[in-house]
């Protein structure tokens, strides 16, 4: 079998037994990558035929496949809680834009009914009508105030 020999050409010439670590043939695939050296560079510098360099690359493109694979199985269960957040939290903004709406138009229907009845002149109701006021949130009184200027000027 003929692969990558290069600078251990000499050993093998010998009958000595030359084996490439997946390390090695990674750092081959790898510096041609950097460099953007075509693969028919890195086949000449290294001295491995084409279907060689392609093997590696599989083999070791297989292997990191795999390697994610099990590292993605161990974090399958955090995975799932991210996901759950995340639909959590846009069911919360569904949420919190419904009750902006409804907010707002409950702020609509109280000012409308607040102008009506200011329009009654009978002391005794204006009298509930101040307590009633005095318990609406602050803000909806600041813009029924703005709203009553408006309608003066």
């Amino acid at each position: 079998m003929l692969f990558y020999l290069g600078p251990y050409r000499k050993a093998y010439e010998r009958g000595e037994s030359v084996q490439l670590t997946p390390e090695r043939m990674l750092t081959i695939i790898l510096e041609g990558q950097e460099e953007g050296l075509s693969t028919e560079e890195i086949c000449q510098k290294y001295e491995i035929k084409r279907h060689v360099y392609y093997a590696w690359k599989k083999k070791l493109s297989w292997a990191g496949l795999e390697l994610l694979g099990k590292q993605m199985s161990m974090h399958e269960p955090l995975i799932d809680k991210i996901q759950n957040r995340r639909q959590t939290n846009i069911m919360l903004h569904q949420k919190v834009r419904r009750l902006e709406k409804a907010k707002a138009m409950w702020e609509f229907r109280c000012n409308w009914l607040l102008s009506h009845l200011d329009a009654i002149d009978d002391p005794g109701f204006q009298k509930h009508l101040s307590k009633i006021r005095q318990q609406l949130p602050l803000q909806m009184l600041q813009d029924e105030a703005s709203e009553r200027q408006d309608k003066l000027r």
